[in-house]
């Protein structure tokens, strides 16, 4: 929730993502997961998750948890030192897996909206 440009670039992304697919947006879970458990508290990730579609879920965890699921999904994250605390550098991609939880693949930071709604599309099965 600290996170400066990807992760609220991304939230609303997904946010238009499931406005525009419509009734298919139910067939999709998006779940947002912190890489922060010491400053994304459950109360902090939902005040913060407000600002984007309702539909998207806020987790977190132990920095344990938080690790296991890291390297379960090989996603990297680095804690840095600054003046003011610290900031993370990782992963900015949206992982895309099907309804038996396979990986099928990503959507990329930046990538052209066109290109992530047809991505999204065809993880749904929707034909328009």
């Amino acid at each position: 929730t600290q996170c400066p440009d990807v992760c609220p670039t991304t939230l609303l992304e997904m946010s238009q993502h499931l406005e525009k697919l419509g009734g298919d947006a139910n067939k999709l879970r998006v779940v947002f997961v912190s890489v922060d458990p010491e400053r994304d508290t459950p109360a902090h990730l939902k005040a913060y998750l407000a600002s984007f579609d309702t539909r998207i879920i806020g987790l977190s965890g132990t920095v344990e948890e938080v690790q296991a699921i890291a390297r379960s999904y090989r996603v990297f994250y680095q804690k840095v030192p600054t003046s003011s605390g610290y900031t993370l550098n990782h992963t900015a991609s949206v992982y895309l897996m099907d309804a038996a939880g396979r990986f099928t693949g990503t959507l990329s930071f930046q990538e052209p909206q066109a290109t992530q709604m047809e991505k999204l599309r065809r993880l749904v099965g929707a034909t328009s």
